[in-house]
């Protein structure tokens, strides 16, 4: 198991500290070891899905490839709290769904340095909230859509 860890301290003002994990042996292909508790069962079986159930299925497992590829985190590289979360966001968000899978890092070397250069305002006012807010969700999916503009995979 990989682990980026998160400290909540920096985010709610708690001592505590959790971590996010991903399966590092996980093949790119096993649905069920990518998706828990969404109706695919341990065996593998789709069975009771409809077709759009499958796409549904589809869809997240390949959200799930990209969000395990997030997640590692080069040793000795640390990352703030605020970079966990905007990199982390734009997966949660579906705004990576079209970068391959094999340019996630890429993407988030080249986005968090544009997040740094050019929105530093967004990313400090991200550290002082310590949450995404409806106006912080505004300003983080507009910087996420300028920045696809110029990036190639």
């Amino acid at each position: 198991m990989i682990q980026r860890p998160v400290f909540l301290e920096d985010l709610h003002g708690t001592r505590d500290i959790r971590a996010l994990l991903a399966d590092r042996d996980v093949d790119a292909g096993d649905v069920p070891a990518l998706l828990v508790d969404n109706g695919v069962d341990r065996n593998g079986g789709l069975s009771g899905l409809t077709v759009a159930d499958d796409q549904l299925t589809l869809s997240a497992a390949d959200r799930g490839k990209r969000m395990v590829e997030i997640l590692k985190q080069d040793q000795y590289v640390p990352m703030s709290a605020e970079e966990q979360i905007m990199i982390i966001f734009a997966g949660t968000q579906g705004s990576i769904d079209d970068v391959p899978v094999e340019a996630i890092k890429k993407f988030e070397e080249e986005f968090l340095r544009y997040m740094r250069d050019r929105k530093a305002d967004v990313v400090k006012e991200l550290a002082q909230k310590k949450a995404i807010d409806d106006d912080m969700k505004a300003k983080l999916t507009a910087a996420i859509e300028e920045f696809k503009k110029g990036f190639q995979a």
